[in-house]
């Protein structure tokens, strides 16, 4: 092999190593921090639940990929306000949230409604002042609505705080408490996954709602690219709608297909 020969064997070797060590065209990588809210948000559920499978669909469109890592709700709306993720999934609409973030498109749309035990008799009410004297349960981290929260730091007497929608449909169960605020497709999941069959029609709704919810993904104001970020994510879920994939998502949801991966696909209560 001459000096000319070995010259251009090492130039083609460098090349290739350059090329396998940085691709042309790599993908941005999000890192998104998410929690339980079945069967909207799980790394337990196929593509970790509707919303995020909205999300990383609508990503994809936009030539970005998304991981998701689990946590506490509290944990990860702290860190994501602190830039440590590129943003939490998912949270209702509230005007709390914009000193520290940038919401992005309506991903969701869920009535929220009081869950009761069957044989709890609840009055017609038209504010919180009339439901004084239930015992209501509330999940600790949750935004349900402004007027509910102040009604609980008013009337604490009769709220109790726990940590996860699964306790406080037991403690409606064991007649702990009388009402419990959640949305309605995932107070139904719930019981359903995490209740034997013969406790669900113990559990009835309140006819009345508290709001119509819209869920978000929140962006942290705190890095520089969340407000291109959820440009993209709306961008994504506008061509998701105009090509139908949206509609088929949501035939998903309502049949039942966001169940815990190692549980069998059935319909929804």
């Amino acid at each position: 092999m001459n000096r000319h020969t070995a010259t251009l064997s090492t130039a083609i070797t460098l090349c290739a190593l350059l090329f396998w060590a940085f691709p042309a065209e790599a993908k941005p990588r999000l890192l998104i921090a998410t929690s339980d809210y079945l069967p909207f948000s799980s790394t337990s559920l196929p593509h970790n639940g509707f919303v995020n499978h909205v999300v990383s669909e609508a990503y994809r469109r936009m030539n970005i990929e998304v991981a998701y890592e689990s946590v506490s709700w509290a944990r990860g709306y702290k860190d994501t306000r602190e830039g440590k993720y590129d943003a939490t999934s998912f949270w209702y609409a509230d005007k709390k949230h914009d000193a520290h973030f940038i919401t992005g498109p309506a991903i969701t749309n869920e009535r929220l409604v009081f869950f009761k035990h069957k044989k709890t008799r609840v009055k017609a009410w038209q504010d919180y002042d009339d439901l004084k004297g239930y015992r209501i349960g509330l999940t600790r981290g949750y935004t349900y609505t402004k007027g509910l929260w102040e009604y609980a730091e008013n009337n604490e007497f009769y709220i109790s705080i726990v940590n996860s929608d699964t306790v406080n449909l037991k403690m409606l169960l064991l007649d702990r408490i009388d009402l419990f605020p959640i949305g309605e497709l995932t107070g139904w999941s719930i019981l359903e996954r995490e209740f034997p069959s013969s406790h669900h029609h113990l559990i009835d709704t309140v006819d009345k709602e508290l709001a119509h919810m819209t869920g978000h993904i929140l962006f942290p104001k705190s890095l520089p690219n969340s407000q291109d970020l959820a440009n993209q994510l709306s961008e994504g879920v506008k061509r998701m709608e105009q090509d139908g994939s949206l509609d088929k998502f949501k035939e998903l949801l309502i049949s039942g297909y966001y169940r815990p991966i190692d549980e069998p696909s059935k319909a929804n209560h």
